[in-house]
C-alpha cells in the first residue's frame, strides 16, 4: 500500500535517502522502519544480526536457560505418568509412527527414550531449547522491521514470560512447544522476500512438521494472506500461499472427520459437557481479554482455569480489557505498523479454539503459547513508541529490567509448583476451588500422605461439583476400603460402574472383595 507523506516529510525524504538509513528515516518521519524500508526499496530479508546483537542475545539465552533449567530436577506430573513413565510403549517404533498428529512429539520421545532413559530432566530438556529457539525467530522476526532495542525488548518479554511454562516446563506441553518453534521457522523464512528453491521447500516442509504437532495453528495462514495482499507481495508469493492454505485444509478436513469421535471421547474422559455451542462474541471477547489478563499480571496461573466462564461479569471485566487494548493498540499502529501484524498472529494463533463449539477447556495456558509471543512483541512496539526521545532511555531500561526480574521471579516460584504432581495440585486448590478435576487430585494426594479422611472429603467436593465424576466416585471408594468401611466402598464401585461402565478397575475392586467373602 502507498505510504502518504506531507509535502514536506517528500521533500525532506529527498534530500536524506541517500545519507540515512532505515531506522532514522522512520525516527524523522514519524513512521514504521518497514515503511521506511518501503520507501528505500529495500527488500524485507533474511536479517543478519550485528555481531554485539549476537552477544547481548546469548546473554538473554543463557540467563533464561538459567531460570528455566530449575525445572530439570522436576517430576513427571499429570499426564506425563500415563503417557511416558507408565507407558509400556514408550521407546518402541510403533508407538513413535502410530498416529500423524503428534508425530514430531513422539519421535522426540522415541529417541529420548532409547538414549537417555525414561529420565524427566532429558525430556523437559527439550522442551526448554524449543523455546529458546521459538525466542531466537521472535527477535529475528522483529529486528528484521524494528530497531534493535524493540527486538530484544520482544524477546526478553516472551522468554521468561511465566504463562509460557505450561508448555515448557510440562512435558506433556510439548507439542505447543515444538509446534510453536515449526511455526515460527516457518513464518520467518515466509516473510524474507529473497526467494530460493531451498527456501521454498523448506518453509513448506517447516508448516507441515507444524501441522503435524499441533494442529491449533491450523489458521495462521490467514495472518499471511493477509499480511502479502497488505505489503504487495500476492503474486510474487502466490504458490507458497497455495501451498499454507492447501496443507492447512487437509489438517482441517482431517479434524472435522473425527470431530464427533473426539468429542464423544472428551466426554467419556473428562465427564463434562464438552460439545456445547457457546455465543462466539463473548467467547472472543472474554478469552482473549482474559489472556491478557493472564499475560499482565500472572497471580492466577494454574492447570485448571475453571472459574472462568461466559457469564455476564467475566465479559464486563476481560470484554472491556479487550475493547480497551484493542483501541490503545489501533493508536500505537498508526506509527508503527508492525502492530496490525502482531495482533493479527495472536489471534490466528487461537482462533481455532474461538469458534462456537467447545472441544476441550475454555481456556489453557498452553494454548496461548504464540498468543503471548505476539503480546511480548505488542508490548515491546507500544514502550518503544511511548518511550521513542532518546532522554527517557535510561528509565526505559530501568523499566524493563524490573518487568524482566519480576517475571523471571514469578516464573521460579511457578516452576516451583510444577516440582511434583502434589504440589501441582496443591497450588490451584485456591485458585481453581470450581475445579472437579483439581479436587479429585486432592483427594490423591491427601491418600498418598496417609490422610484418608482428607482425601475422602476432597473426592466427596469434586463429586458434588460434578455428579458424573466417576473417577472421584471410584477413588472414594477406595479410601473407605482402606478405612475399612466395606459396605461403603462397594457401594461406591458400583456407582461408578453405573456412570462409566468402562471403568474396570472398579469392577476389578468389587471381584476382588467378594473373592475375599467380605
Amino acid at each position: 500500500m502507498e505510504i502518504q507523506l506531507s509535502t514536506k516529510q517528500k521533500k525532506w525524504f529527498k534530500k536524506h535517502k541517500y545519507k540515512l538509513g532505515a531506522v532514522e528515516i522512520a525516527d524523522h518521519l514519524e513512521i514504521s522502519v518497514s515503511e521506511a524500508r518501503d520507501l528505500l526499496g529495500i527488500k524485507e530479508e533474511m536479517f543478519v544480526p550485528q555481531s554485539y546483537e549476537v552477544q547481548i542475545l546469548g546473554v538473554v539465552l543463557v540467563m533464561a536457560f538459567l531460570v528455566l533449567s530449575t525445572s530439570l530436577g522436576n517430576a513427571f506430573v499429570s499426564d506425563d505418568i500415563p503417557a511416558i513413565l507408565n507407558n509400556p510403549q514408550l521407546g518402541t517404533w510403533s508407538l513413535a509412527t502410530h498416529a500423524i498428529l503428534g508425530f514430531w512429539a513422539n519421535m522426540v520421545h522415541f529417541l529420548i527414550a532409547n538414549t537417555f532413559g525414561v529420565m524427566p530432566w532429558a525430556f523437559r530438556l527439550a522442551n526448554i531449547v524449543f523455546h529458546l529457539v521459538t525466542s531466537t525467530l521472535l527477535f529475528l522476526i522483529v529486528r528484521r522491521s524494528n530497531p534493535f532495542r524493540t527486538a530484544m525488548m520482544a524477546c526478553l518479554f516472551f522468554i521468561v514470560a511465566p504463562p509460557i511454562l505450561e508448555s515448557v516446563v510440562w512435558i506433556s506441553g510439548m507439542p505447543y512447544a515444538l509446534g510453536g518453534m515449526l511455526a515460527m521457522g516457518s513464518l520467518y523464512l515466509h516473510l524474507d522476500d529473497k526467494r530460493t528453491p531451498l527456501k521454498n521447500f523448506t518453509e513448506i516442509g517447516l508448516w507441515t512438521m507444524t501441522l503435524m504437532s499441533n494442529e491449533k495453528y491450523v489458521f495462521l495462514p490467514l495472518l499471511l494472506l493477509w499480511w502479502d495482499w497488505y505489503r504487495g507481495k500476492l503474486v510474487t508469493k502466490r504458490w507458497l500461499l497455495i501451498a499454507w492454505f492447501g496443507l492447512a485444509l487437509v489438517r482441517g478436513l482431517e479434524m472435522l472427520s473425527v470431530l464427533g469421535e473426539r468429542i464423544e471421547v472428551l466426554k467419556i474422559e473428562n465427564y463434562t459437557t464438552i460439545g456445547s455451542w457457546d455465543n462466539p462474541i463473548s467467547k472472543f471477547l472474554i478469552t482473549i481479554g482474559y489472556y491478557i489478563w493472564l499475560y499482565l499480571w500472572p497471580a492466577g496461573l494454574t492447570l485448571y482455569h475453571s472459574e472462568l466462564d461466559l457469564s455476564l461479569p467475566n465479559l464486563l471485566k476481560y470484554g472491556s480489557l479487550t475493547v480497551i487494548v484493542g483501541w490503545c493498540l489501533m493508536m500505537v499502529s498508526k506509527r508503527n505498523r508492525d502492530v496490525w501484524f502482531w495482533m493479527v498472529f495472536s489471534i490466528s494463533s487461537l482462533l481455532l479454539l474461538l469458534l462456537p463449539i467447545r472441544v476441550g477447556s475454555l481456556v489453557a495456558e498452553r494454548y496461548a503459547y504464540l498468543m503471548f509471543a505476539g503480546l511480548a512483541v505488542i508490548l515491546a512496539i507500544c514502550l518503544d513508541s511511548l518511550f521513542s526521545n532518546k532522554r527517557w532511555n535510561k528509565t526505559l531500561y530501568v523499566f524493563v529490567g524490573v518487568v524482566v526480574l519480576a517475571m523471571s521471579l514469578r516464573s521460579l516460584d511457578r516452576i516451583r509448583d510444577w516440582r511434583t504432581a502434589d504440589t501441582l495440585w496443591f497450588s490451584a486448590e485456591f485458585i481453581s476451588p470450581s475445579s472437579s478435576q483439581n479436587h479429585n487430585n486432592l483427594g490423591d494426594a491427601y491418600a498418598n500422605q496417609g490422610n484418608l479422611v482428607k482425601s475422602i472429603e476432597e473426592f466427596t467436593k469434586a463429586i458434588e461439583l460434578n455428579p458424573l465424576y466417576a473417577d472421584a466416585v471410584h477413588n472414594r471408594a477406595n479410601s473407605y476400603l482402606k478405612l475399612g468401611d466395606v459396605e461403603k466402598a462397594k457401594q461406591g464401585f458400583t456407582e461408578a460402574l453405573r456412570l462409566n461402565p468402562k471403568l474396570w478397575q472398579s469392577k476389578a475392586m468389587l471381584t476382588e472383595i467378594e473373592a475375599s467373602g467380605k
